[in-house]
């Protein structure tokens, strides 16, 4: 796949990274997850936040409160058994190594916010409800 972020293709999934070879972070995470799941593999893909020199630089910050804007990414887990759920990231090229003691570590430079296809659900019965998400991280 090629990395195009003016991709007419972009954030269309699986399918369409397959077809057109081209996308974005949510589309190389997309057909990862469903390549794993075809072979078997139990997988999901993450939605939040990457630093793109992958050091957590980008927010590391004296300051108490740091802009995430401009940091959106998607990557994937994968299930190994005796092992639990392994981050990995197409985008970047960031798989377990065979052979390695430590699978993959994003921490730092990944924060994850929700799960693909987990759904972030909000009920509230009353008069006036207002939700927002905002991409804003609290350093305490």
């Amino acid at each position: 796949m090629s990395y195009k972020l003016d991709s007419p293709h972009k954030n269309k999934g699986a399918i369409s990274a397959l077809q057109n070879g081209e996308g974005v972070c949510e589309d190389y995470a997309a057909l990862f997850v469903a390549l794993a799941r075809a072979s078997g593999l139990p997988a999901r893909q993450v939605n939040g936040f990457a630093d793109p020199k992958l050091t957590g630089a980008s927010w590391s910050s004296r300051s108490q409160e740091v802009s995430l804007q401009g940091f959106r990414h998607s990557w994937a887990e994968v299930y190994l058994k005796d092992y639990g759920w392994i981050a990995v990231d197409p985008t970047f090229d960031i798989y377990p190594q065979e052979g390695k003691d430590n699978l993959v570590e994003l921490s730092p430079s990944h924060i994850a916010q929700n799960y693909a296809d987990q759904p972030v659900k909000v009920s509230y019965s009353g008069k006036n409800l207002s939700v927002g998400w905002g991409n804003l991280l609290i350093n305490k």
